[in-house]
């Protein structure tokens, strides 16, 4: 399946995101999910009443889910390898899109990543851990089909540190602003919540459309 080509309105692209330095880390901590009641970002919305207010004894229902996959780190023979990377990520989306059924119209889905690659390869046909990265939002609630970038270049003079993409755009800006509109939570108390040493983070706002309102491809 092409997933993203035929749920384009279903999805954003931010290019370049990441924070200003490198990751030490050469690898994630293998293939894991896990429920996840703190800070980690995609899940259903509340359907009832948006999210946002409720009678006294109704009950609400919210879930949150983090994936985490393997893998990524290509060093070496980076095409062969993040082609099938890519290709796995398209079937897992795909599967939790179709296993969610009527659900899905109501999720938010992150994808991103802790970091970035250099921007030229090194000797053995791959590369090395950089700064900026990309980061896909999708779902049924996501107001998509379009790329937010402020594409910085990647002439010798505009790479960070002269060998990596400059970041543009937080990624906790990103996962800040798609949790509190996801569930209908006040931006400045969700920031407070989810990164405490980054209270003045403003959270990208608009990715996450009404209930009920949510684009479909």
């Amino acid at each position: 399946m092409a997933l993203l080509p035929r749920d384009a309105a279903q999805a954003i692209a931010f290019a370049p995101t990441g924070s200003v330095r490198r990751s030490s880390r050469s690898h994630f901590d293998g293939q894991n999910v896990q429920r996840q009641r703190g800070r980690q970002a995609f899940g259903m919305r509340d359907r009832r009443r948006g999210g946002r207010h409720r009678r006294p004894g109704e009950q609400r229902w919210r879930q949150r889910a983090r994936i985490e996959t393997g893998g990524w780190d290509t060093h070496s023979a980076q095409n062969p390898r993040l082609a099938a990377q890519l290709k796995a990520l398209d079937t897992m989306l795909g599967a939790l899109r179709d296993g969610l059924g009527t659900v899905w119209s109501d999720t938010t889905v992150v994808v991103a990543t802790e970091f970035g690659r250099t921007a030229a390869a090194n000797g053995t046909a791959g590369t090395d851990h950089g700064t900026g990265s990309l980061a896909m939002l999708m779902g049924g609630a996501v107001a998509g089909g379009r790329v937010m970038a402020d594409w910085p270049g990647l002439r010798a003079g505009d790479l960070y540190e002269g060998r990596d993409l400059r970041a543009t755009t937080s990624l906790d800006a990103l996962v800040a602003g798609a949790a509190a509109e996801t569930f209908g939570l006040d931006p400045a108390r969700t920031v407070a919540a989810l990164f405490p040493k980054r209270r003045a983070l403003a959270p990208v706002t608009g990715v996450v459309a009404e209930v009920g309102t949510a684009r479909h491809a």
